[in-house]
């Protein structure tokens, strides 16, 4: 992706498209890779764009690599930051702090 060698000028960008996690399934026939644009700027453009790049990331993958099959690759965007961010704002509210505090509170005493 670093080499900018798209012809799609949606993924002229594509540099600042993080890929956060890859599954693969069992069969090794169809892979997950899930990504992020920097700042979540685009996402659903970039998102598109590298799902009809698909292909060309198959070949270059199966170039790459000695496998009986290359996985078919499907793009999706990782919401991970986002549920990270959520539990992040729910521990700091200030009833979830308090319960936090009073169960400090009671393990010092045992």
């Amino acid at each position: 992706m670093q080499r900018g060698r798209f012809r799609d000028p949606a993924l002229l960008e594509a540099n600042t498209i993080t890929v956060t996690a890859v599954e693969i399934g069992a069969d090794l026939k169809h892979a997950t890779a899930f990504v992020m644009p920097l700042g979540g700027a685009n996402a659903d453009t970039f998102l598109d764009a590298l799902n009809r790049a698909a292909g060309f990331f198959r070949t270059e993958l199966a170039s790459r690599m000695e496998l009986r099959y290359t996985p078919k690759i499907t793009f999706k965007i990782d919401h991970s930051f986002d549920e990270a961010a959520r539990i992040e704002r729910l521990l700091q509210h200030e009833t979830v702090r308090k319960d936090l505090l009073k169960r400090d509170d009671g393990d010092e005493e045992e």
